[in-house]
């Protein structure tokens, strides 16, 4: 059955917030990081001066708000320059469903592998996630070149779009790895959603949860360049429009080479004056070029306490689960490993697995929920690869933890 998904209204309204971004002379914040209750907050911001990227901006230029209140003190701590050079990490999520057979296909095993080819192994690597009617985790991320491009070299175009589960996917890949370098999700489709079960809304929510950005590429005419263009805006990243399959290698090198230079942007190293909130507005007014621009950006703050992958511990926490080792798994068997504190009442635990679709894939009977240590396998040999959340209970308390399977 065919799903269409509408933004809420509190996501237009950010979008015509970001608009004024989009002329040739504009400021664009990025991405916020702030944690509840501290004082000391960063944020990302991305000038354009005629058109073209502005370096050596000076903070004498740059006037910051948070939640509409005056920042006073404020540094930029790396300054966006053409010279610099990062490594480049990135999960591309890419679609192989019945419309992209042909030519569309030809041209994205072409640009894919281009891209691979660019890369440094020594310090660059890449994942892969394919889509059709659902996403696929075909590689983890690796810099082995040639692994990569025999996996390009078995796409093979059927079935429908879940263009929003796969991106979904990624989002949680890259969240799984916990490394502050992988801040690109760069997604290629030619045709709108018609199979996920995730929202425009549930991406952009976890993208700025953890402060990742997308990339989007739409691919000919079927595709809703709109749609794809807002969720890049709301997340930091960009949107990229290809008219036809060999313009993919030229997009697919753009990005690389941007992030390559760190996004150009600038990090500022800021005091917020509200430091208690639960999310923060930034906006930036820049002094550029003769012009005066502004950008802004909305982004939780992250909770000054929290229990393994983003899942709050309350105050009188029963309940630990340890992060999975070996992550990614390549086996049939995952070690759930967990505490229950001393004191607590001997209650069942129960362990399922999600999909990152949130579909329940593995109901799993209940373990043991006395005091101490325990180690429960969970055999997860029918399952494809991809990103999964092992979820454990014990009473009214709640934990998870991100599988990545990897076959």
């Amino acid at each position: 059955m065919k799903r269409s998904h509408t933004f809420p209204l509190f996501l237009l309204v950010l979008l015509l917030a970001a608009t004024a971004a989009q002329a040739q002379t504009s400021a664009r914040v990025t991405t916020v990081q702030a944690t509840q209750g501290n004082v000391q907050a960063r944020t990302t911001l991305h000038v354009l001066c005629n058109g073209l990227t502005y370096y050596g901006l000076e903070s004498s230029k740059i006037v910051l708000t948070d939640n509409g209140r005056l920042v006073q003190q404020f540094t930029i701590g790396n300054s966006a320059s053409a010279q610099t050079r990062k490594p480049f990490k990135a999960m591309l999520v890419l679609d192989v469903s019945g419309s992209m057979a042909g030519q569309g296909l030809d041209g994205l095993k072409t640009a894919a592998t281009t891209l691979v080819r660019y890369m440094d192994p020594a310090t660059d690597s890449l994942g892969i996630i394919t889509f059709s009617s659902k996403p696929n985790l075909i590689r983890p991320y690796t810099a082995d070149t040639a692994d990569l491009i025999a996996a390009i070299r078995s796409f093979a175009a059927t079935g429908a779009t879940a263009v929003w589960d796969a991106t979904y996917m990624g989002l949680e890949y890259t969240n799984a790895m916990n490394d502050t370098s992988s801040q690109a999700v760069v997604v290629m489709t030619d045709g709108g959603d018609n199979s996920s079960m995730r929202s425009p809304a549930d991406l952009v929510a976890l993208a700025n949860r953890s402060n990742r950005r997308i990339f989007n590429i739409g691919l000919g005419t079927g595709v809703n360049g709109s749609q794809l263009d807002m969720i890049s805006t709301l997340t930091g990243g960009m949107y990229f429009f290809a008219p036809n399959a060999n313009d993919l290698s030229t997009i697919f090198l753009q990005i690389a080479s941007f992030a390559r230079r760190g996004f150009d942007e600038y990090h500022i190293m800021y005091r917020t004056p509200d430091p208690d909130a639960t999310s923060h507005e930034v906006v930036a007014t820049v002094n550029l070029c003769d012009t005066i621009v502004s950008g802004s950006a909305v982004r939780p703050s992250i909770p000054a306490t929290t229990a393994v992958d983003d899942v709050a511990a309350p105050v009188s926490a029963r309940l630990d689960v340890l992060p999975l080792s070996p992550n990614p798994l390549r086996g049939a068997v995952l070690t759930c490993r967990y505490n229950v504190a001393a004191g607590a009442s001997n209650e069942p635990v129960y362990i399922d697995v999600y999909d990152a679709a949130g579909r329940l894939c593995i109901p799993q009977a209940q373990v043991s929920g006395t005091p101490g240590r325990h180690a429960v396998p969970v055999h997860i040999g029918a399952l494809s690869s991809g990103v999964y959340r092992v979820q454990v209970r014990l009473g009214g308390e709640t934990r998870s933890v991100t599988a990545i399977i990897a076959r």
